[in-house]
């Protein structure tokens, strides 16, 4: 959500959707390294969707020249 700028999607919609997808018994496992914090293995015997996701995990400054 964090590289989604707010005049394209403001936060709290963001969230709002997150909270009504767990709502529905969707679960989140955030900051994640599957295969070491977490066996493939127990997402197979206890989910019966999975979607892997990757992002960034840690900001940084992209270093571009300035428009003239």
């Amino acid at each position: 959500m964090y590289g989604i700028p707010n005049f394209k999607l403001e936060k709290h919609v963001v969230d709002r959707r997150v909270k009504l997808m767990e709502e529905e018994g969707i679960t989140f496992k955030t900051s994640a390294n599957v295969g070491f914090d977490v066996k493939v293995e127990d997402l197979r015997r206890d989910f019966d969707a999975i979607v892997l996701c990757g992002g960034s995990t840690a900001a940084r400054e992209l270093k571009s020249p300035a428009a003239s």
